[in-house]
């Protein structure tokens, strides 16, 4: 079992809930990074359908799906730590590339296959720098190493930021006699008192004074990023800075409806959306002002069918459900008896993990969804 290390994020909250109506299924990246590449052929052409094997060097922890139409692969949320990139496919050599996931970074990677056969296997010492044009922000990554061994005045685990430029510790007391100890961020001369800090993404922030509500030890923190952007829709920032990780898209999403919103106290706005129409990313790009685009193809809805015979159970655990929580649980009207709908409203619940919800989100057979998922329950 993965446990996350401590990571440290200051921004202006947002906090997005959303409870999809269609079969949309939710996904995060805190204290995680990510992979993204391609694969081409000798010449430079993409290869589609090749086969990815991303392998945790510490855990053993394998993930493997194949590249898209445009020879592109994204891993998703990976926890932070060195990966290796296997690229199999026929009438190529296969190429295992090395990859270090930092945290909130978009690692990019290109793998070049070689003709020759499968069973030759190219271990690729060192991958060439790529510039990463995923993200627009000036963003750096201090690792457990340099943590544990870099000269820090002090063991108050916000001092570690001072290791980046442009970053300065501002004094508790500063802002309030009572912070003795406590220390906030200022990024770029900003004024530190209304930063807003996360660990493990829960915030700790003082609503009351500013700084912290809690210290903790420097060497409780394994890694953690710093990146300041004018504008980065990734993270939800305008003019500010961020410690932790933005948001990585899959290629597969769906359009969604607010459906209320609410802000609860000053800079929190809570917003309930809806799920509808799937869609395919066919290509992204970030522009010089930090505006995210992307091109996108609408997908088909869900093949319905009825509930089968072999997945009634499913059926009945929904019920039980919704009795214990209340009708209003879930939106009307409740279709117990369509496979689309018991499929999506299962997948929200069940505590799958994320690549699994977004395998059953892109599958377009509703009755194969809902069997999946009747498998794992008969697990």
């Amino acid at each position: 079992m993965f446990v996350s290390p401590r990571l440290l994020q200051v921004f202006l909250l947002l906090t997005l809930l959303i409870l999809p109506a269609a079969p949309m299924f939710g996904q995060a990246t805190i204290a995680t990074g990510s992979i993204e590449g391609t694969v081409t052929d000798p010449q430079g052409a993409v290869l589609s359908g090749a086969k990815i094997t991303v392998s945790n060097q510490a855990t053993g922890q394998r993930l493997t799906f194949n590249t898209t139409s445009s020879g592109g692969f994204s891993t998703g949320a990976l926890p932070p730590g060195d990966y290796v990139v296997r690229a199999e496919n026929k009438g190529f050599q296969t190429m295992q590339v090395p990859v270090t996931v930092r945290v909130g970074v978009v690692s990019p990677t290109i793998i070049q296959m070689k003709v020759g056969s499968e069973g030759t296997v190219v271990n690729v010492e060192s991958a060439a720098v790529n510039v990463n044009t995923e993200q627009a922000t000036v963003q750096g990554v201090l690792t457990a190493n340099q943590i544990e061994n870099l000269p820090v005045n002090g063991r108050n685990f916000l001092d570690l930021a001072q290791l980046e430029p442009g970053v300065q510790i501002q004094d508790g007391t500063n802002f309030d006699p009572t912070k003795v100890g406590y220390s906030s961020l200022s990024f770029g001369g900003r004024f530190g008192r209304t930063a807003r800090i996360e660990v493990d993404g829960v915030d700790v922030s003082d609503e009351t004074v500013g700084t912290t509500t809690q210290d903790i030890p420097a060497s409780a923190i394994q890694e953690f990023q710093l990146s300041q952007s004018n504008l980065d829709l990734s993270n939800e920032l305008t003019s500010s800075a961020e410690v932790g990780a933005p948001a990585t898209p899959v290629e597969t999403g769906c359009l969604a409806r607010i459906a209320a919103w609410d802000m609860p106290q000053l800079g929190m706005l809570h917003i309930i959306a809806r799920g509808e129409r799937r869609f395919r990313i066919l290509g992204r790009r970030v522009e010089p002002n930090g505006l995210a685009r992307a091109s996108i193809e609408m997908l088909p809805d869900d093949i319905d069918a009825p509930v089968p015979e072999q997945c009634k159970s499913c059926v009945r655990l929904l019920e039980r459900v919704i009795a214990q929580q209340g009708e209003g649980l879930f939106e009307a009207p409740h279709r117990l008896d369509s496979s689309a709908w018991v499929s999506a409203r299962l997948a929200e619940l069940l505590p799958l993990p994320l690549s699994a919800k977004q395998e059953l989100f892109e599958l377009t057979d509703a009755r194969a969804r809902l069997e999946r998922l009747n498998n794992l329950l008969g697990r």
